[in-house]
């Protein structure tokens, strides 16, 4: 009984106002034309305006309806999109912390001093900490000697025993880890270059460094590059000092200088 309650209910609401309209019109009609002033004409006339004003206000019930229904779809349309990036976002940020995200490492080789660089630290340009990280790191003025002693001996080991191997092991954000192992350079040349290439649970990426001297100091200078991309540069690319010729005066970006990049 409460159902039908409720639809008669309905009905009463919906039909009154057409009704009330179509009661309106034929009392207008027969009071305009006297000689239709009859049952018949009064039953014609009021079911006709009734039947146009119900349907007038069932497309109007309709359309209201349905927006209704598209306000509501598209609200729920909407939280499943929040809700996809809220997922694709916790999902990056788990995938970040597991395997390191696309969070590169880099050596600081700063101060050399008799022949060596010393007290050597590793660091995290991302968010997220590097898992496994190691480092290899060989002097770019070596890589001649490294070549000929493969050539003459046929052993690639020959060529990678002039590398110095750094197991960083887990590298966190934001905190400088000090390694122990010691990288040997020619502290009587102006210019010490290196080459470090890195591996990670989340990848590769290769590490140039440059000491050049100034007065009595060198200054550092570092890039990361992770396929063809720059993702670390420091100082940044901007405030990097210019040869005469306009090039940067690292040897990484300037292109008439050889990299000494091997291949074997």
């Amino acid at each position: 009984m409460s159902n039908i309650r409720k639809i008669l209910w309905q009905l009463f609401r919906e039909m009154t106002l057409p009704f009330l309209i179509a009661a309106c019109w034929t009392g207008y009609s027969l009071l305009a034309a006297p000689e239709k002033r009859n049952l018949v004409d009064a039953i014609t006339v009021f079911g006709g305006s009734f039947f146009l004003a119900c349907w007038g206000f069932s497309q109007w019930f309709r359309v209201k309806k349905q927006q209704v229904v598209e306000s509501g779809l598209g609200g729920i349309v909407e939280k499943q999109e929040d809700l996809l990036i809220e997922l694709r976002d916790a999902a990056e940020r788990l995938e970040g912390h597991a395997s390191g995200g696309k969070s590169v490492g880099w050596l600081m080789l700063v101060n050399p001093q008799n022949g060596a660089i010393r007290n050597i630290t590793a660091h995290v340009e991302g968010d997220y900490p590097l898992v496994e990280a190691k480092a290899s790191v060989i002097d770019l003025d070596k890589t001649d000697v490294a070549i000929e002693e493969v050539k003459r001996t046929g052993n690639i080991q020959d060529f990678f025993k002039h590398h110095i191997n750094f197991d960083c092991g887990t590298i966190q954000p934001n905190m400088a880890t000090l390694q122990r192992a010691v990288v040997p350079c020619d502290t009587s040349q102006s210019l010490i270059r290196f080459r470090v290439e890195w591996t990670a649970r989340n990848g590769r990426w290769v590490q140039f460094i440059q000491l050049k001297q100034n007065e009595n100091r060198y200054v550092f200078s570092t890039a990361v590059q992770r396929g063809d991309e720059w993702v670390y540069e420091n100082p940044k690319r901007d405030a990097i000092p210019q040869r005469p010729d306009g090039a940067p005066d690292v040897f990484w970006l300037n292109k008439t200088v050889e990299s000494n990049e091997p291949v074997v």
